[in-house]
């Protein structure tokens, strides 16, 4: 399976732009709620395995929705993924992997809240080694498609410093590939979307050294809902406000519940030539039903899955018509270039705006963690566990590993 990359303002796989077509992945116990980081279960570790064949089929199999993605979350590091990833990748379908979800921030209310608060002591220790050991394991299989930096949502001036903790994860997670050699699949960050806080988070983002800056940009959509268009949608405005950042994007999520089921007329217009110059596609929300009817597929206590027909057929309906699409009939071939651009920090400290660029930092270096993790005796690798094929890359890696180095004492 050939590795997505990132390029100017797009996706690629080999010489063709990517276009994601992709679903969020993420089950959840039925007992607890769905906003809850504890409710999360694992979707890609061994003892799921027998659900994840069962999904793949509906998902890219024969008669399936027709879809080349999932994007999960709640990966525990101490869980094996490769034989998940193996099935994934055998099924031809690649993982946007989000991290760093246990990066929290003070609680802000729009009328709360100093927003010039001190974002270092929410920069965790434990949420990075987290985040840093699941990059570890994951980063040299082929279809990752890429890690998500997570966490608190900025939702609204009082709280958008917390911007500068995402940025400082992004800067480490990048640093941490780089250091750790082998493959370095693209990093970047979500948001949903609000007309006040889009353009300075995209700006924020995507400004500076691209050691530092995200290599994609995700966009959480509901604005189209039920049925409605390009131009009643607003997706024209928000094109037309956010083409001049040549960053690839794409919707993470998207598809807004009104009625009994939706339409998904959405999926025509995100993989047309109107949303392609900015978009690389997106993610539909979502696969599983928990505490709202967002899912379009219901499992119960004993794994049985019932599909939402409507829900299934119109999506397996309409990406038929698009994977039928000629390159000419998805996007233009013009590009933009993001590798020669720096672009602007939005201005810092005035609404709607508080993050600045000085950024928190981890105690120790990422070299540190690096070599925690290879010296970690209930880390290795044991013979039996599933691996991506073997590269020249990750065999030096491996031969370069040294005993005997000290643990951290890295306090949370």
């Amino acid at each position: 399976m050939e590795p997505v990359r990132t390029e100017g303002n797009a996706f690629w796989c080999g010489n063709e732009r990517f276009l994601i077509k992709g679903i969020s992945y993420t089950p959840c116990h039925p007992d607890l709620s769905s906003s809850s980081f504890d409710s999360l279960i694992d979707p890609l570790a061994e003892d799921r395995l027998t659900a994840l064949d069962r999904d793949i089929a509906v998902l890219s199999g024969p008669g399936g929705l027709g879809l080349n993605t999932i994007h999960v979350t709640g990966l525990d590091f101490r869980n094996n993924h490769g034989k998940a990833l193996n099935m994934l990748a055998e099924a031809g379908i690649y993982v946007l992997v989000t991290i760093c979800e246990r990066l929290k921030a003070p609680k802000a209310h729009r009328n709360s809240t100093d927003p010039n608060f001190d974002t270092a002591p929410y920069y965790k220790v434990s949420a990075m080694r987290r985040a840093f050991r699941t990059v570890h394991e994951l980063a040299d299989y082929p279809n990752v498609l890429g890690f998500v930096i997570g966490g608190v949502h900025i939702s609204w001036p009082q709280n958008s410093k917390i911007a500068e903790v995402r940025r400082a994860a992004v800067r480490d997670v990048k640093t941490f590939l780089r250091l750790r050699g082998g493959r370095m699949p693209p990093v970047g960050t979500n948001t949903r979307d609000d007309a006040q806080m889009r353009i300075p988070m995209l700006e924020y983002f995507t400004a500076g050294s691209s050691q530092e800056r995200v290599d994609f940009f995700g966009l959480g959509c509901f604005s189209w809902a039920g049925r409605s268009n390009f131009q009643i949608s607003g997706w024209q405005h928000m094109v037309q406000a956010l083409e001049q950042y040549p960053v690839p994007m794409c919707l993470s999520e998207y598809g807004a519940y009104i009625g009994d089921y939706r339409r998904w007329d959405e999926v025509d217009c995100l993989y047309s030539p109107d949303m392609t110059g900015v978009f690389s596609g997106g993610c539909v929300y979502t696969y599983f039903e928990s505490k709202n009817p967002y899912g379009i597929v219901k499992v119960d206590e004993d794994g049985n899955l019932e599909k939402k027909w409507k829900e299934t057929e119109g999506l397996q309906q309409h990406f038929g018509v698009v994977n039928q699409r000629s390159p000419a009939e998805l996007y233009s071939a013009d590009t933009k270039d993001y590798e020669n651009w720096t672009g602007q920090f939005p201005a810092a400290g005035q609404n709607p705006w508080y993050a600045t660029s000085n950024l928190p930092s981890l105690p120790g270096t990422i070299e540190d963690f690096l070599r925690e993790i290879r010296s970690d005796a209930a880390y290795e690798v044991s013979e039996a566990r599933s691996q991506p094929p073997a590269t020249a890359e990750s065999v030096q890696r491996t031969q370069a590993v040294t005993e005997g180095v000290a643990n951290l004492n890295l306090k949370s």
